[in-house]
């Protein structure tokens, strides 16, 4: 599994978002699997950081509603 660390910038705002990721898919396939941002949109994503874990971290950021598994 694939811990993805999302940055999204939102006019003058930026924020992270967390996903877990147990295929490998390019930045573009996994923005639009999170997102469904498929073309221009008034925010900006990107992926900042891949992390590979463990099946008991996964458990452990779902548990806490930071990850999710796509």
């Amino acid at each position: 599994m694939t811990l993805i660390t999302f940055e999204i910038q939102d006019g003058e705002y930026s924020y992270e978002q967390y996903s877990i990721f147990t295929k490998e898919l390019t930045e573009k396939e996994m923005i639009e699997e999170v997102y469904g941002i498929d073309g221009i949109d008034y925010r900006q994503c990107k992926v900042t950081s891949s992390s590979k874990i463990t099946d008991k971290e996964a458990k452990t950021l779902r548990k806490f509603g930071i990850a999710y598994i796509n």
